[in-house]
């Protein structure tokens, strides 16, 4: 017979999603802040395009999650690490697609609704459904609010 995990393990694995993503995103956008100032620091101005260098910074990214993803971490864990590259990937939604609020909003949806049916599809844990559940409703309050990134 497979023991239950007691209730509290499930309380701490909700409460995880949205502090401890908060957490992790604050970290991540800390370490590229560091990143850029770094480059900018090394190569002058004008000669490197933050933009060029979003690219290879989000690809890590990708791959650290990819990488995390298949590991043997808990479902809590992997959830919420599975908020950073969702929610930079909204951040960046935001900043290109600014001038166009529907827009941010109609495509933000459409990854949303795409992560949900390759997780369901995949009969991957519900967790996951509930960590980018609770990160797109953040980053939509946020947005519908008036905050800026």
């Amino acid at each position: 017979m497979d023991e239950q995990k007691p209730l509290w393990k499930h309380i701490v694995a909700v409460i995880a999603v949205p502090v401890g993503g908060l957490v992790l995103l604050n970290l991540t956008f800390l370490v590229y802040a560091l990143f850029m100032n770094g480059l900018l620091a090394i190569f002058p101005e004008g000669r490197i395009s933050a933009g060029l260098m979003s690219l290879p910074a989000a690809i890590l990214l990708v791959i650290g999650y990819v990488y995390v993803f298949r590991s043997s971490l808990g479902t809590g864990i992997k959830g919420t690490l599975a908020t950073v590259p969702l929610v930079v990937a909204y951040a960046a939604l935001g900043i290109l697609t600014y001038r166009w609020p529907i827009a941010t909003y109609v495509i933000g949806a459409a990854i949303y609704a795409a992560i949900v049916a390759w997780l369901l599809r995949t009969k991957q844990s519900l967790f996951y459904v509930y960590a980018a559940t609770v990160w797109t409703v953040i980053m939509a309050v946020f947005s519908l609010s008036g905050g800026e990134i």
